[in-house]
């Protein structure tokens, strides 16, 4: 996606849906390995993926005060208004065309069932590294 489709994608939502999203997103990245972190993994990968990576509701309640507002944020943005795939905001927000591999990196490394084979896993690895 060139700059100028990945401005008029971001154009379509509030500022405040677009940092609800990268803090998320950043939130996941950073802390997969604490419980809040792995919450908020999940919430995304459950809006990019539904049917392979479910998303027990109880789960919110482990998120702290602004994780919970950012994510009914984003699943109020993507289920209102989906304009585009999560993953796609999501990398024309933070100008990252690897955002997609990051996630299902996450799915398999949370043990998520659904998640990519290890050798998918492994070539995602790789390219990210490179």
């Amino acid at each position: 996606m060139n700059a100028a489709e990945q401005r008029q994608l971001l154009a379509q939502f509030s500022p405040k849906e677009l940092r609800a999203l990268g803090g998320l997103f950043k939130t996941a990245d950073r802390h997969l390995g604490t419980g809040g972190g792995s919450v908020v993994a999940r919430v995304l990968l459950g809006l990019y993926n539904g049917p392979r990576f479910p998303l027990d509701l109880t789960e919110l309640r482990r998120l702290d005060t602004d994780s919970l507002a950012n994510a009914l944020t984003v699943i109020n943005m993507d289920s209102s208004r989906c304009r585009a795939e999560i993953h796609v905001v999501l990398a024309a927000l933070l100008d990252d065309a690897t955002v997609q591999s990051r996630m299902e990196i996450w799915a398999y490394d949370l043990g998520l069932p659904g998640h990519a084979t290890e050798g998918e896993i492994e070539e995602l690895r790789r390219r990210l590294a490179a």
